[in-house]
């Protein structure tokens, strides 16, 4: 069920309003969007961008953190978070019918 699911996920450099994003979705259009949802996924990018995970292991982690929140969205998920940055390979492998949105700042 979670592959067929549309997922958004959006990326950022930090300090790019990724908070006002996921609420904006949540409460205009009624979409389930979360702002750096838990569990989190910090520590397994981290560990994933300096080659301490696997890939199977990190999907593994990825599907365990995500497969519950994604499958009780009606319509689709939205995720906005700045620590999913060195996942989005493996979130596109785990949820192809993914979109991945990249937000910069530009002061």
């Amino acid at each position: 069920m979670t592959n067929d699911k549309q997922c958004v996920f959006i990326v950022s450099t930090g300090r790019t309003g990724t908070m006002f994003l996921a609420q904006y979705f949540r409460e205009c259009f009624k979409l389930s969007s979360y702002h750096e949802s838990e569990p989190s996924l910090r520590e397994l990018g981290i560990q994933y961008a300096h080659g301490l995970v696997s890939d199977d292991e990190a999907m593994k982690q990825i599907k365990t953190a995500r497969d519950i929140l994604i499958n009780e969205s009606e319509q689709m998920y939205i995720e906005s978070s700045n620590l999913l940055f060195s996942l989005i390979p493996l979130l596109r492998k785990i949820y192809p019918n993914s979109k991945i949105i990249h937000v910069t700042r530009d002061g």
